[in-house]
């Protein structure tokens, strides 16, 4: 009955695809299946959605996928882009993985060259009974929710300290059944909640371990950078911009931007002096200070 349904599924390229060169292929995560919540016209995994995808740069034929979530119903799409870093090991070799971070409060870690499940870190942000339950006609809150886990900002890899930095929204969203004229049921969703903060979290690729986390009042919609001089940047949705000791996440520095910092520094090297740069512009969605500056700092 509804065969045609891949044809208009969803599935987008949420952000920027990752490139390797040598092995030739590139990577990136997909959203959500379309329409989200009215799956009945949508059965199935609904491949490629909500899944991690390699093709092969010279052709474009897909090299292998990862479905995070089959026939997703709670937008648990792969939002952040995913990261290369190398990993050891049973027997001591080196493996090439690709590490993604989800909606789902989790990072996947993923062979680079075939795809196969290598492991999966702890949750860094809570969840409920309620996740990857059906919806009820009464409604249930979930968490992570489709605006929390790791949304779109990217993480950063410190291949000095073999440390992942995430940054994450913990912000439950509710979903109900809702009957229609026809009689038939969809599911609809509302992000508006009372809760909401946000954590950042440096884990290690080896084991799936959060070595040090921290907390923040409002959900980090940012991203992270790390410096070879041990120095992770990242910004606040309440306006400060903030540099952490990589090892173990003491602050050393933080600057009040006047808007929210919702988008990922970068750092670049003018006349042999490194700088780092971020927007602060806020965010409607989420309702943070809006402003707009793009500002630059020197590093010592």
């Amino acid at each position: 009955k509804y065969k045609d349904a891949w044809k208009m599924g969803g599935g987008s390229i949420y952000s920027s695809p990752t490139i390797d060169p040598e092995s030739k292929l590139i990577f990136f995560g997909t959203g959500n299946p379309s329409p989200t919540y009215d799956d009945k016209v949508r059965p199935g995994d609904n491949l490629y959605t909500s899944s991690v995808v390699a093709l092969e740069t010279d052709s474009g034929e897909l090299a292998w996928y990862k479905q995070i979530i089959p026939h997703d119903i709670w937008g648990y799409d792969v939002a952040a882009p995913p990261v290369l870093i190398t990993m050891q090991g049973d027997s001591g070799e080196n493996i090439e993985v690709v590490a993604a971070a989800s909606k789902t409060g989790r990072l996947f870690f993923l062979g680079k060259e075939d795809g196969r499940t290598l492991g999966r870190s702890e949750m860094f942000v809570p969840k409920n009974s309620n996740m990857f339950r059906q919806p009820t006609t009464e409604g249930i809150e979930v968490a992570p929710g489709a605006a929390g886990g790791a949304n779109w900002p990217p993480l950063a890899y410190d291949n000095m300290l073999n440390l992942l930095f995430v940054p994450a929204s913990h912000r439950p969203t509710r979903y109900r059944r809702v009957r229609q004229e026809d009689g038939s049921f969809i599911n609809q969703l509302s992000l508006k909640t009372n809760l909401e903060w946000g954590t950042f979290s440096a884990i290690s690729p080896e084991n799936g371990k959060i070595e040090w986390q921290i907390k923040t009042d409002l959900a980090i919609v940012s991203g992270a950078l790390v410096t070879d001089g041990g120095l992770v940047f990242y910004g606040e949705s309440d306006g400060r911009f903030v540099a952490r000791d990589s090892r173990n996440g003491k602050l050393l520095w933080a600057f009040e931007t006047g808007a929210g910092v919702n988008a990922p520094p970068i750092t670049y090297e003018l006349n042999g002096k490194q700088y780092v740069a971020v927007a602060s512009g806020g965010h409607s969605l989420f309702g943070y200070k809006k402003g707009n500056a793009v500002i630059s700092f020197a590093l010592p």
